[in-house]
């Protein structure tokens, strides 16, 4: 895992993409989580991908692993994708505060696995350019969408 007590904040509209390798046998895998308990992204039991950002927000299809994950927060609604498949919804309209990479903090929920990329824009990728993301993302790692 990675903290950073003054990491950045991710103000919204932003997305974010994390490729990554698990097992979700625990109960709660976090992928990233903020400073504050306020936000997270993470890889839960049910193999599918959970963002909060005030609200909670579940992916709508479960995970084959390795996966690629992401969330496009644009201040009033969200999607999250799990290799390619999007569920739309509303994650809330909390800002991030980056803090940690692959738990949570105070040490809990770590990820039982790992995490091969992150990548983050400043905006809310239009679909054509989150798909274009993705397919560059499963290229590289070998990973169907």
């Amino acid at each position: 895992f990675l903290e950073d007590t003054d990491g950045p904040t991710l103000i919204q509209p932003y997305s974010v993409f994390v490729v990554f390798d698990g097992d979700s046998t625990g109960t709660r895998d976090k992928l990233l989580s903020a400073r504050t308990e306020t936000q997270f992204f993470e890889y839960a039991s049910s193999e599918k991908i959970l963002a909060y950002a005030g609200n909670i927000f579940v992916s709508s299809n479960t995970s084959v692993i390795p996966s690629i994950a992401s969330a496009v927060y644009d201040g009033s609604s969200s999607i999250v994708t799990l290799n390619g498949t999007v569920t739309s919804g509303n994650a809330g309209t909390s800002n991030y505060s980056l803090g940690v990479v692959g738990r949570f903090r105070a040490g809990r929920d770590p990820l039982d696995g790992v995490i091969g990329e992150i990548l983050v824009f400043d905006s809310a990728l239009s679909t054509a350019n989150r798909e274009a993301v993705e397919d560059y993302l499963s290229s590289k790692w070998g990973i169907t969408i």
